[in-house]
């Protein structure tokens, strides 16, 4: 035995080998010779795997041997040891900046095997290949392993399977199973955790497109395995292309058995994407990719935009600009409509994707009426109203110009209005003017008979003389006269 000592100190015992079972209490021990020189009180310090024990147990005593040795007694206890405590140990002591170490001893543990690896809960798709692990350690070795799926064994112990760690590789299951494996050794058997594999149904496959309108799609699709459990029902969720997974215009619940469903009030012309995934008793299947699909072309929403006219004797140029709705689709071109008096028909004319055209008459006397509009792939868009074009008279050589049809005007209306008004307020003011009128000059009706329109009148002589009751006369007059008014 080879002890690594200073001057004067040696270790004369270093840590033996132990072997314990888990639980169990260990001590080791290591003696520390001290000769020739007094160097009072010394600690012995404990390492385990070559660093320094802070929290051990340790019993330690100081013991003379003659008057120029004496010995240091250490002792580390272990009440319960366990799986951790397993290793190197041995002790050390520092003087003088030199460090006096001892022989390393090893503690060893035996007990029931221990897992590192058990199996674990998980979801798998029915009928798919799956692997799982297990493995235990001792000591004591060698560690074998037996499989148990819903506590059925799978395996034996001398099967290959069984050397720990062990891989149980499953072609695939159609129903939910718990796994759990057994660790066996030379000193018993320990079980490790259990482990539920959930069956989920696969995707949804053979995913069509059918009846694509400028509106509206119709999926259809066919369910995947769910093993022993049916499924419930399918989920269809549809999105604007690009837009994240969280903005979605459609988000549905299918019954089965139907396999199908129309997804309607979509923009024409538009890209979108669509997933799905079905259910069963046990969960929900994992989502398909996003697919895209597109709707199929509309017709424009809306007539060419800023139509003009320019007129020059029997030739007449049009100019126009693109619709300014959406256009649901590719622009392919434009059509317009014309007639004349000239013309035995109405002609239409596609002008490609062209702005402009020019139409020439044989007859400078006549009027063109016209319209136009757009399309797409999917047919014509609105037309713009028809307008007439009035062109050069060759006697007066003036034009009547571009007209549209009758419209109704406010401008008249508010004319007409105002002079309806004006001819009512006259003809109340006359007929106030009237009968002011008649009272201011009812005294001067003496030639009139005494009824007049059903009237009382008053009807009196002028005197040529006046006497000097006048006064009174004319009081009585009055009296006579308020009085036939009241009547």
């Amino acid at each position: 035995m080879v002890f690594l000592h200073c001057a004067g100190l040696s270790f004369v015992e270093s840590p033996g080998n132990v072997t314990s079972s888990l639980g169990k209490a260990v001590e080791v021990q290591c003696i520390l010779r001290g000769d020739g020189v007094d160097h009072g009180p010394l600690d012995v310090i404990w390492l385990r795997e070559r660093k320094p024990l802070d929290l051990a147990e340790l019993n330690q005593m100081q013991v003379p041997v003659d008057e120029n040795s004496w010995l240091v007694i250490s002792e580390l206890k272990i009440e319960e040891v366990t799986l951790s405590d397993m290793g190197s140990y041995q002790c050390a002591v520092y003087f003088d900046s030199e460090e006096t170490l001892s022989n390393e001893g090893h503690i060893q543990v035996e007990g029931l095997p221990h897992f590192s690896v058990e199996p674990h809960h998980l979801s798998v798709v029915a009928n798919v290949g799956l692997s799982l692990h297990c493995e235990a350690h001792g000591p004591p070795e060698p560690v074998r392993v037996i499989w148990l799926q819903d506590g059925a064994p799978l395996n034996n112990l001398d099967d290959p399977i069984s050397l720990s760690p062990s891989t149980l590789n499953l072609s695939g299951l159609n129903k939910t199973s718990s796994f759990s494996c057994e660790a066996h050794n030379r000193k018993g058997v320990a079980s490790s955790g259990t482990g539920t594999v959930t069956v989920l149904p696969s995707q949804p496959h053979d995913i069509k497109a059918e009846d694509v309108t400028n509106s509206s799609i119709r999926l259809s699709w066919r369910m995947g395995f769910g093993g022993i459990y049916p499924i419930s029902l399918c989920f269809v969720q549809v999105k604007a292309s690009g837009e994240d997974s969280d903005q979605l215009i459609y988000n549905q619940k299918v019954s089965a058995p139907d396999t199908s469903r129309l997804i309607s009030d979509l923009e024409a012309f538009s890209q979108y994407d669509f997933r799905m995934a079905c259910q069963s008793s046990q969960g929900v299947s994992n989502w398909t990719a996003w697919v895209p699909i597109s709707t199929s072309e509309g017709v424009p929403d809306s007539a060419p935009d800023n139509v003009t006219v320019e007129v020059n004797g029997t030739e007449v140029f049009l100019r126009w600009s693109e619709p300014s709705g959406k256009m649901n689709g590719q622009l392919q071109g434009y059509v317009i409509e014309y007639s004349a008096p000239s013309v035995d028909k109405q002609v239409l004319v596609d002008t490609g994707l062209d702005t402009e055209m020019l139409v020439n008459l044989s007859a400078p006397l006549s009027n063109v009426s016209f319209r136009l509009c757009a399309y797409t792939g999917a047919g014509q868009g609105p037309w713009t109203p028809l307008q007439t074009i009035m062109l050069f008279h060759p006697e007066t050589g003036q034009s009547r110009g571009l007209s549209s049809p009758p419209a109704f005007s406010w401008h008249w209306w508010y004319v007409v209005m105002a002079i309806a008004v004006a001819v009512a307020l006259a003809v109340l003011l006359a007929v106030y003017v009237t009968r002011l009128r008649r009272k201011e000059t009812r005294f001067g009706e003496a030639f009139e008979p005494m009824m007049e329109s059903g009237e009382l009148v008053v009807r009196y002589r002028a005197r040529r003389t006046y006497s000097r009751r006048t006064t009174e006369a004319t009081r009585e007059f009055a009296f006579s006269l308020a009085i036939y008014e009241t009547v």
